[in-house]
């Protein structure tokens, strides 16, 4: 095979930007429905936590574990890895020891699949004359939920009941709002005291260990 040289990449014309991550595009001024839950629901059933690969999604804590963990039990976390990770595993070596550990973690398109993030039109155009879209989501991806006050080490009562299960209830009364993620780090801030508190707890967790090791 011949070894080519590189050539500046061409935008054609018409070019649009990759819409295939997470659920897709939708046009300007959709209206999200049952529908579109119900098919968000299956596809990152059938796609991902019904899969050998939806497991992954357990190390991640925060509303992706939990989303995870209602599709997928405790024991599949022990799964054992095949050869396939060798191929989409990252591998953690020091560069000298004759042992290597790999570790396989979830992609960017299967996190928005299983947080349920669109390409929303927003009937405005880019410098280029591209179509422009926003981001939403039926759940908030990791970098707005990190930003909010329920982001502590551990799966909270207070996550439980004032964003699972609130959130939850509203797709029960058939109100589909989506969020970009503006609006998610927003609405999770439900009381900065916690995310405090639990902050504190680490600071001190920390202190104590290395005291010990002195």
């Amino acid at each position: 095979m011949a070894a080519l040289p590189a050539q500046p990449t061409q935008r054609p014309p018409g070019y649009r930007p990759d819409w295939s991550s997470g659920h897709g595009f939708r046009p300007t001024g959709h209206v999200f429905d049952e529908i579109d839950y119900t098919a968000y629901t299956a596809k990152h059933d059938i796609q991902l936590l019904h899969t050998p690969h939806g497991h992954l999604g357990l190390q991640y804590g925060g509303v992706i574990a939990r989303l995870t963990r209602s599709e997928v039990s405790d024991e599949d976390f022990h799964h054992q890895f095949g050869e396939e990770i060798y191929d989409v595993g990252d591998c953690l070596w020091d560069g000298t020891s004759g042992h290597s550990y790999w570790y396989e973690r979830l992609s960017e398109r299967e996190i928005d699949l299983i947080c349920g993030v669109y390409h929303l039109g927003t009937s405005q155009k880019r410098a280029d004359d591209t179509d422009q879209t926003a981001l939403v989501s039926w759940w908030p991806r990791p970098n707005a939920w990190a930003r909010g006050s329920l982001a502590a080490s551990w799966w909270t009562p207070q996550c439980e009941a004032e964003s699972y299960q609130k959130h939850l209830s509203h797709f029960a009364e058939r109100i589909y709002r989506l969020q970009n993620a503006s609006k998610w780090r927003s609405n999770l801030k439900f009381r900065l005291s916690v995310k405090k508190c639990c902050e504190g707890y680490e600071v001190w967790a920390s202190d104590s260990v290395k005291s010990k090791e002195i």
